[in-house]
């Protein structure tokens, strides 16, 4: 049994990919299963989704957490891993889940949503890696918008060209019926990647997975008492959520009227009253841009719309 594992953020639809790829794998005669787990569910936070290949039936209904390959959809998730890993040397309390590579079998394969060279990636993992710019092919091919490109049938292209998991003519046949728009250009996109794909060497290192210490500094009974996130215990300045947001929302101060209704519509309290110097008001609303996921509600329910959303520079 093959067991593959899709890392994105919601909207990017890694969900819709792995569903495809069961699609394909079930018109040769195989066994399949394919299925999501969101953890928090909006656009932008991170979404694992896993599909299940077989040649007998499928009774395992667990996540996957040995998978054979990997496929990532948001390079930045790469980013994630690597600030784990610098905090976890400093003995902190980690989130563990965000890691791509945890789990990933010997001979593993990573497939990654860039614009890099397989051997540009540092993955601190022996992992395979495959790499392909799904997010320029999906701009090209008109799928989502130029900010928030749809780029999970190029990335299901690369997949299919690194591993032969399915044929390129059972993918994009699996395309055509269940791509949710623009059957067309999905599949049109899908070739490309496949063609363009970049295959990194292969690596005889045997695959590891990442332990997650407990801080020595701390006692159980102070582990107990660290803020509880939804994917277990990590401490708020570990957890940051502001990497996850496309556009973000900026205050001018000089139009807004402190009315503080930005405060009271934040969905995550990432908006805090601070003093201020302003000869007319004492206190302003901040944005904690580390936090703020760029949702956009504090823009939409501003009375003065003296709120805009700009584009995040990563």
């Amino acid at each position: 049994m093959l067991e593959i594992r899709f890392h994105g953020r919601g909207g990017q639809g890694a969900v819709t990919a792995s569903k495809v790829l069961a699609a394909a794998a079930l018109k040769e005669g195989k066994f399949v299963s394919a299925f999501p787990f969101f953890g928090v569910e909006r656009r932008g936070a991170p979404v694992t989704a896993y599909t299940r290949i077989s040649e007998s039936p499928i009774w395992n209904k667990s996540r996957i957490y040995t998978p054979d390959y990997v496929v990532v959809l948001d390079e930045s998730l790469l980013k994630m891993i690597k600030r784990d890993v610098s905090q976890r040397e400093e003995g902190m309390v980690i989130q563990s889940s965000v890691a791509i590579t945890s789990g990933l079998k010997e001979g593993g394969i990573v497939i990654i949503n860039t614009s890099k060279e397989p051997d540009e990636i540092d993955l601190e993992h022996p992992a395979q890696v495959v790499t392909v710019d799904a997010t320029a092919i999906a701009i090209k091919h008109n799928l989502g918008t130029k900010f928030e490109p749809i780029v999970n049938m190029p990335i299901l292209g690369a997949l299919v060209r690194a591993t032969g998991i399915v044929s390129l003519d059972s993918l994009i046949e699996a395309i055509m019926e269940k791509a949710p728009y623009y059957p067309e250009r999905n599949a049109a996109a899908a070739k490309e990647a496949y063609e363009n794909t970049k295959i990194g060497k292969k690596k005889e290192t045997m695959a590891v997975t990442i332990e997650v210490p407990k801080p020595a500094h701390l006692t159980e009974e102070e582990i107990e008492k660290l803020p509880i996130m939804p994917m277990g215990k990590v401490p708020a300045t570990v957890n940051k959520t502001g990497e996850w947001k496309i556009f973000k929302p900026v205050i001018d101060y000089e139009r807004c009227i402190r009315c503080f209704i930005c405060w009271k519509s934040c969905p995550d309290l990432t908006i805090s009253i601070e003093p201020d110097d302003h000869p007319k008001y004492k206190e302003k609303p901040v944005i904690n841009y580390d936090y703020c996921k760029g949702c956009g509600i504090c823009a939409n329910e501003c009375p003065v719309k003296c709120i805009e959303m700009v584009v995040e520079e990563k």
